[in-house]
């Protein structure tokens, strides 16, 4: 026969045992939302970088077919010298992006995660 008291126990135990899983799982759900901001955070910050990663490869692309020219010229004369010189210290168009490159580089460095590791050679 079952008595009152059994069946309140075990009430309480059951609802003891919902209450902790409650606990548990709001802490994954904190757990798993904290983890999609960081990605999406990382996933903004990769597509800037490869934006201007495509920029800067295709004006390095850019002065490597100007230096390629320059080694075929004829260097005897001052002035073609200097000219190639000239072009060569043009700055390129991703100055105003440093700081871009910089707050990137900073932000994958010293993340949170530990996961995300790149090694920058500057």
């Amino acid at each position: 026969m079952i008595t009152n008291s059994l069946v309140v126990s075990a009430y309480q135990a059951i609802e003891k045992s919902l209450e902790e899983l409650g606990e548990r799982w709001t802490s994954v759900c904190k757990w798993v939302e904290d983890q999609w901001l960081r990605l999406e955070d990382v996933d903004i910050k990769w597509r800037s970088y490869h934006s201007i990663a495509g920029k800067f490869d295709k004006w390095l692309d850019e002065k490597e077919v100007t230096l390629g020219r320059m080694m075929l010229s004829d260097v005897s004369d001052p002035h073609i010298l200097v000219n190639q010189i000239h072009k060569l210290k043009v700055t390129h168009p991703l100055r105003s992006q440093e700081r871009v490159w910089v707050e990137v580089i900073v932000a994958i460095r010293f993340s949170k995660s530990k996961e995300v590791k790149v090694i920058v050679f500057c």
